[in-house]
């Protein structure tokens, strides 16, 4: 095994969990909102390619930035949590976007992974109150609302001061305490230790 020395580690910890924390410590974006914003406008007004090979139609792209609300964009700035694993967008919506005719599976519009129980910050809603904006430690774009849950100061507190746990496999069942729902986590996920088994 790689060992790492004690005081290194302890570092390298202290940096992760600044930057993996930060939609939740931090008080305003990391990134350029107005870049973010002109870049989704731009997204929009593209020439796209859609699973049937055809072009897409430039009404529904018009519909879907129209979603975005983008006039009131930034409307929010609310701390939130990802509760299950998923994709973030590029824009509100599920269709997937290709570059060519013959770019299928490359959707141009699904953005890193989200796992669950991550930190995000919420900065948007679309038009119709099916997507949020948010912001995570490493990117920002849409989910479907759905997929988070608000959280207060006193959740976030009691989060942080516990300590994390990481899966370092995929498909590792996780099953919540005293019911029976569970399910399948993937690596990299990090999960507040409540108490040790």
């Amino acid at each position: 095994r790689l060992t790492i020395d004690a005081g290194c580690r302890n570092t390298l910890l202290a940096e992760f969990r600044e930057r993996f924390y930060a939609p939740w410590t931090q008080a305003s974006s990391r990134y350029d909102l107005t870049e973010t914003k002109k870049f989704m406008i731009k997204v929009a007004q593209a020439k796209w390619y859609g699973v049937n090979r055809r072009l897409m139609p430039v009404g529904l792209l018009r519909g879907i930035l129209d979603n975005c609300a983008l006039d009131k964009f930034p409307s929010r700035n609310e701390k939130a949590i990802s509760i299950v694993p998923t994709h973030l967008r590029g824009l509100p919506t599920h269709l997937p976007l290709f570059t060519a005719a013959n770019a299928y599976p490359f959707d141009m519009l699904q953005y890193p992974q989200v796992k669950a129980n991550e930190p995000l910050r919420v900065l948007h809603v679309s038009r119709d109150g099916i997507w949020c904006f948010v912001e995570t430690a490493y990117s920002n774009g849409w989910l479907e609302a759905r997929d988070v849950a608000f959280a207060d100061q006193s959740f976030i507190d009691s989060w942080m001061a516990l300590p994390q746990i990481v899966i370092i496999r995929d498909d590792v069942t996780v099953k919540d305490e005293g019911s029976e729902t569970s399910y399948r986590s993937e690596i990299g996920t990090f999960l507040p230790l409540v108490k040790a088994g």
